[in-house]
């Protein structure tokens, strides 16, 4: 329930009827408790969600009696207006929730020329995004502080692994990315992005060899692009990891998004000079949305965020449901496919 500012102090009480099949099955009595104080706009860190934009459309949009299934919202698309329409009221409520969304599957469009060179165009991905960039979508117009540019295991298209690299696609990757940095910069969004680097969700030989890949070709194509990895800075042989292969990826890393079991402020922040945010993990290492934990385990979040001066904390995909076989999916289906999921459709 949303308290709007202004509210007075106080008890509230309401009646509530809970229906089932349009029948009162029992009416109760709700209190609600309004604390006098007010939370400030900027609390000091950012809680990143991802939103999956295909899922969203797929369970509330349809197009000729079936779920739209796309990867880009284009304007000429028959359903444009009810996709773009869906999508920034799921990005309201996720910031009313003091939530920082973001959407890393939704890509510009790109098209390959005859001598192999990527031209991109972000004019339907501005029409988009520029609503949350630039503040103008929401209530208090304030501008979302981080974003993610689009970057992933499939896009662009690759066909290796992360430790090596086609010529072609080390090419693809280079003009994706001046093309991003020139963009974003003339927009004015530069300063609040970054990109995750691929092919590095867990601590592997092949993560680290993808680090060093790709945060070589960031460097030397996308100076001023924050580069973001999951995985660890420190050595952890003196913690008793048998055989850990340590590799220094100082120079590749701007931003060490590890999880908490392994977050170590001093080692990203003291030793390596670089920014530290979180991610999250499960209990006892950090707080969950896992809706099997006890509410203190979500209400604990914010907290070890500061305790531990994380500069942003990731905390996953918001609504990662089931594929819409019918419409809509009850909330049960969505817990047992991710009992983390923050929305439901």
């Amino acid at each position: 329930m949303r308290i709007p500012r202004g509210t007075p102090p106080g008890e509230y009480t309401a009646p509530c009827e809970i229906l089932v099949n349009g029948s009162v099955a029992q009416r109760i009595e709700i209190a609600l408790t309004v604390l006098p104080f007010v939370l400030p706009d900027d609390t000091g860190t950012s809680l990143l969600v991802d939103l999956d934009h295909r899922a969203l459309a797929a369970h509330h949009v349809r197009f000729r009696g079936k779920p739209v299934v796309l990867d880009r919202i284009l304007a000429d698309h028959p359903a444009a207006a009810a996709l773009t329409d869906v999508l920034a009221r799921t990005m309201r409520l996720l910031r009313d929730h003091r939530l920082t969304p973001q959407l890393p599957d939704l890509s510009p469009l790109v098209k390959l020329d005859a001598d192999e060179h990527l031209n991109v165009d972000w004019t339907d991905y501005d029409r988009v995004v520029r609503g949350f960039l630039d503040g103008d979508a929401f209530a208090d117009r304030r501008p979302l502080e981080l974003w993610r540019i689009p970057l992933d295991e499939g896009f662009p298209e690759s066909a290796g692994d992360g430790a090596v690299l086609s010529p072609l696609y080390a090419k693809l990757l280079h003009d994706y990315l001046r093309s991003a940095v020139a963009h974003f910069e003339e927009r004015g969004w530069l300063s609040r992005a970054y990109v995750r680097i691929p092919f590095s969700e867990r601590m592997t030989t092949t993560a680290q060899a993808a680090t060093h890949h790709f945060g070589y070709i960031l460097r030397r194509e996308a100076p001023g692009l924050a580069a973001l990895s999951t995985l660890f800075p420190q050595d952890m042989t003196g913690y008793g990891w048998s055989g850990f292969d340590y590799v220094d990826l100082r120079d590749d890393v701007d931003i060490w998004a590890p999880r908490a079991q392994f977050f170590e402020r001093g080692a990203i922040t003291a030793d390596l000079g670089a920014r530290a945010w979180l991610t999250l993990d499960r209990p006892p290492f950090s707080g969950t949305t896992s809706i099997a934990a006890p509410a203190s385990a979500a209400r604990v979040i914010p907290w070890q965020s500061r305790t531990v001066a994380a500069e942003a904390v990731r905390l996953g995909v918001a609504n990662h449901w089931p594929p819409p076989a019918r419409n809509p999916v009850n909330p049960q289906e969505c817990v047992r496919f991710d009992p983390g999921v923050l929305l439901f459709p």
